[in-house]
C-alpha cells in the first residue's frame, strides 16, 4: 500500500501538477487518454526519470507531516487520533494538530512542489537535502521573500491550511459514510440469503481490510476532486516567482 501510494502513483502526481501550473498550455487535458502522448513523448526525449523527479522530496514531505505530529501530540495535548466516541473538544484539538503540521510545513512543501514540476532538463538536478536548505530559505524569508513576485510564506499558509483542513474532513466524512453503507448492504446481502452472520470475516476472510481500503479510496476521490480548483489555484500561488521551467504538455518535449 505505501510503494503503491508514494512510488507507482507518483508519475500521475508530477503530470497532474504540471498540468496545474502550465498557464500557457492550449490543451486542459481534462481526460487522461489525452495525457497518454505526452507521457510517451516525456519518456523518449527525457527518460523515464523525467516522470519520477522530486520524489525524495515527496516522501521527506510525509516522512516530516508524520513526525511534526508526532512530535506536537506529545508535548500538547491535542490527540493524534480520534474515533466515533470522541467529544467536539477532541476532534476541535485533533483539526488544531493537523492545522499546526500543515502550517510548519508550507514552506518545505512549496520546495517539494518546485522540484516536482520543473523540467528534469532545463533545469539543474535537486540535491538530497535541497528540499530542506528551499524550505528554510522561504521560512528565513517570513514576510520579504528575495525573488521579485514569489508571495511570502505567511500569505501561503492559511490557504494551504484550510485546503488540507478541508481535504482531511472531506475524506474522513466520505470514508466512514461509505464503510457504513458496505457493512449495511453485506448484512443486507446476508439476510438475502437467510443467515447474518455475527462475525463476518467468520464468513468471508478480508472482508474488514477490503472495505476499510475501498472506503479509504472513496473518501480521497471524493476530497481530490471537490478540492481540485482550489488546489489549482493555491499550486500555482505556491509556484509564483519561483521562474520554473516547465516541460511542454502540449507535445512533451
Amino acid at each position: 500500500g505505501l510503494i503503491a501510494e508514494n512510488i507507482i502513483c507518483h508519475p500521475f502526481m508530477i503530470l497532474r501538477r504540471q498540468c496545474q501550473v502550465h498557464v500557457e498550455s492550449a490543451r486542459y487535458h481534462t481526460t487522461p487518454f489525452t495525457l497518454l502522448p505526452v507521457m510517451l513523448h516525456l519518456n523518449r526525449w527525457q527518460g523515464s526519470s523525467a516522470l519520477f523527479k522530486g520524489v525524495g522530496s515527496s516522501l521527506t514531505i510525509k516522512g516530516m507531516g508524520l513526525g511534526i505530529e508526532d512530535c506536537v501530540s506529545k508535548f500538547s495535548p491535542w490527540p493524534k487520533e480520534i474515533n466515533k466516541h470522541s467529544s467536539l473538544k477532541m476532534i476541535g484539538q485533533h483539526l488544531l494538530l493537523k492545522g499546526t503540521s500543515a502550517a510548519i510545513l508550507t514552506p518545505f512543501y512549496s520546495a517539494s512542489l518546485v522540484e516536482t514540476v520543473q523540467s528534469d532538463i532545463a533545469s539543474e538536478k535537486p540535491g538530497v537535502l535541497d528540499v530542506f536548505r528551499e524550505g528554510i530559505v522561504r521560512l528565513v524569508s517570513w514576510s520579504d521573500p528575495r525573488c521579485g513576485r514569489m508571495l511570502p510564506v505567511w500569505v501561503l499558509i492559511p490557504p494551504q491550511v484550510a485546503h488540507n483542513l478541508f481535504h482531511y474532513v472531506i475524506k474522513t466524512i466520505v470514508e466512514r459514510v461509505w464503510l457504513q453503507v458496505m457493512k449495511a448492504s453485506h448484512r443486507e446481502f446476508q439476510r438475502l440469503k437467510g443467515a447474518v452472520s455475527r462475525d463476518p470475516e467468520l464468513s468471508l476472510p478480508g472482508l474488514t481490510q477490503y472495505q476499510n481500503q475501498a472506503a479509504g479510496l472513496a473518501g480521497h476521490l471524493v476530497a481530490d476532486v471537490m478540492l481540485f480548483p482550489l488546489e489549482t489555484v493555491l499550486h500555482r500561488l505556491h509556484l509564483q516567482g519561483t521562474r520554473s521551467i516547465i516541460d511542454n504538455l502540449d507535445s512533451g518535449k
